[in-house]
This record gives structure tokens, sequence and C-alpha cells, in this order.
């Protein structure tokens, strides 16, 4: 201990700063420990309280039945569908035909396209209709077309899970409407600004959750409302063996293979030319060099012969 206080004494500075350092420390621990006692006894709950509430939602999911006083009329989707091939001698009249009577059923048709073979035309049709006249409209049908094979099916699907799921989904978020309201009797700060962007948090996925299920739910009741009818108008035709314009083929393929070879013949006769020509310019060229040497070596074979003499 006398070392260290005299270590102190030789450096006054240093200790100064470490002291002042320590009591920085001692003053945010206390005023941290103050904040937190505050918290949890001023808004009487935390994050866990938040997630928890949700979990309770999903205990509640599990447990819910249709015991509980759901009505089985709620909780399923009748759903009505059918395919219908029709033989027609012309498709584009039958279809308008079915559009029309479609129409007189306060019905319409979702879906058309075609499809063509060698030997078949084929019109693909997908009506819908309420579903309490479903079997009037395709009898309708029956009687108005040579219908050649039809399937009707009746299924249900279950929508009480999803159902149950959009109202814990409200009570939820009316759960953390409560909890916001609750902070803001609370005093401004970290604790308060860090809860309420939780709460938010969890809001906008709840909000994504609701939506998504009450897509799916409008999905599934409006496959009930209007039932769906696939309709194929299938019409045969007489296979061409011989084409009518195959002479005009015949003379507009000699056509192209003539321009083809013409086209050929002009490429090499044109490069060929222009190799000779640039042969010639390079012999003209070899020529003038070979001159023009020659001449110095005269020239200088004479200066020698002058210089010996």
């Amino acid at each position: 201990m006398s070392k260290l206080l005299e270590w102190m004494r030789r450096h006054k500075i240093i200790s100064g700063i470490i002291g002042v350092f320590v009591v920085i420390l001692v003053l945010v621990f206390v005023v941290s420990m103050f904040g937190v006692l505050r918290v949890n006894q001023g808004a009487s709950f935390d994050t866990a309280s938040i997630d928890s509430s949700y979990q309770r939602g999903g205990q509640e999911t599990a447990s819910y039945s249709a015991d509980d006083g759901v009505d089985a009329d709620v909780s399923r989707v009748e759903i009505r569908e059918g395919s219908v091939q029709i033989d027609t001698e012309d498709t584009a009249a039958d279809e308008a035909e079915i559009r029309t009577l479609t129409d007189s059923y306060d019905g319409y048709i979702e879906e058309a396209s075609q499809s063509d073979t060698n030997t078949r035309h084929r019109a693909n049709l997908t009506a819908r209709v309420p579903a309490d006249i479903f079997s009037s409209y395709l009898a309708a049908i029956r009687a108005q077309f040579e219908v050649d094979d039809y399937y009707i099916r009746d299924h249900r699907i279950e929508i009480e899970e999803r159902t149950t799921e959009l109202d814990i989904i409200a009570d939820t978020a009316v759960k953390y409407a409560a909890m916001k309201q609750e902070l803001r009797q609370t005093p401004v700060d970290t604790e308060r600004i860090n809860l309420t962007m939780d709460i938010t948090d969890k809001e906008l996925e709840l909000k994504r959750q609701e939506n998504q299920l009450a897509r799916e739910v409008d999905r599934v009741r409006q496959r009930g409302d209007m039932a769906t009818l696939a309709i194929t108008l299938d019409q045969r035709v007489s296979a061409d063996i011989w084409p009518e314009d195959v002479g005009n083929d015949i003379r507009d393929q000699l056509r192209s293979v003539i321009d083809d070879v013409v086209s050929i013949a002009i490429a090499i006769f044109t490069t060929s030319l222009v190799v000779f020509m640039t042969a010639i310019q390079w012999a003209i060229y070899l020529l003038i060099i070979l001159a023009v040497l020659w001449v110095l070596f005269r020239l200088l074979r004479r200066l020698y012969r002058h210089g010996n003499k």
C-alpha cells in the first residue's frame, strides 16, 4: 500500500486522470441502473411481454375449433368445377354462341385460347358462372351443342384455420395498440423509443400476414361463388396433302437458290479480281525497285572502272 501511495505522489497527473475515469464509470453505472428500474416500474411491461402476447395468440389458434361456435357454412367453401368437350363444325361461330349463353347466365369468359394442328382446330375457353345455377348452365350447353364428353367435380376447401388466424391477428393488433397507448404515458427515453420501434415492426409484420391470409380467403370464396367450366371446342379439318400454293413455293425456293449462286459467284469473281489487281500492283512496285537498283549498280560499276584507270 505504501508503494502505491509513493507511486501516486510521484505521478500526480496520471493518478488524477485514473481517478476521474473511475468516477465517471461509477456515475454511468448508477444512472443506467436507475433508468432500468424506472422503466420496469412505470411501464409495467417489456419486450418479452410483447413477444409472449403473440405466442398466446398462437396457442389460441391451436385450441380453437368448430365447437367454439363457428358455423360450418363459414368454415368451409364448396367449389364446383367441370370440363366439357364439344365437337363442332365451326369453332368461331360456336365460341360466339357460348359467350352469348354465358352472358345470359350472369357469367363471363375468364380465359380464351386457340391451337391448330394439321387435322384439328381447337378453341379453349374458361367460363365462370354463379355456382347456384351451374347445373342449369351445363344443361343448356349440352342441349345446344354436340357434347362429346364432360365431367363435374364438387369439393370443399376448409377456411376455418385461415379465418381463425385472421381473428387472432386482429386481437393481437388491438393489444399492440394498447401497449403503444400505455407507452405514451411514460417519460421519453431510449427504452421507450426502442419499445415503440419494436411494437411498430411487429404491427407491420401482422399487417403483412393479415393481407396475405385475407387474399387467400377471398380467392377461395370467389371460387365458391363462381363455378368454373373448362370448355374445349374441337373442329376436325382436312389435311393438306398437296398445298395449293406449292408452285409458288417451288418458284420462290428456286429464285432464292439462283440468287444465292449468283451472289457467291460475284463474291468469288470480285475477290479474285481484287487479288489479281493487288498482285499486279506489287509486281509493278517490284519492277520499279529492281530498275532503280540496276541503274545504281551500273552507275557504281562505271565509277569504279573510271577510278581504276
